[in-house]
């Protein structure tokens, strides 16, 4: 499960830095600064790069597996900042399809958008 979640928000910051209005070196700049991580972040950093160019939010995008994927972070963040031990099989499995699907979802919008988050994304030097 925490591979899930890594891997989804790995996948959304790829999708903004391919989908992103603002040059990519900016983008990334913004990722390490302010420490861009988690849901609300993510989507607010989506909100301000890749919202204009695709007219929906991220969580817009993500409605009907939103449940479980905020839950799925909340309980790796306990799992590994120690306040719990694990999760259950079942509920470990949902949230990983969740995360998964969620994912695929993303880098099928990026590619929708012809770029791409598994491959080299080309440096963006203007703003779109």
């Amino acid at each position: 499960m925490i591979l899930g979640v890594i891997e989804f928000e790995w996948t959304v910051r790829r999708a903004i830095l391919a989908m992103g209005k603002s040059p990519t070196k900016e983008i990334n700049d913004r990722f390490e600064k302010e420490k861009i991580g988690g849901l609300s972040a993510l989507n607010e950093c989506w909100k301000k790069e890749v919202k204009p160019r695709t007219k929906n939010g991220l969580c817009e995008y993500l409605q009907k597996d939103l449940p479980q994927i905020k839950k799925a972070i909340a309980l790796r963040n306990k799992i590994v900042h120690g306040m719990q031990g694990k999760a259950s099989g079942n509920y470990a499995a949902n949230s990983v399809t969740s995360l998964i699907k969620a994912s695929k979802d993303i880098a099928a919008l990026t590619e929708n958008m012809d770029s791409s988050v598994y491959r080299n994304i080309p440096r963006r030097i203007k703003s779109r």
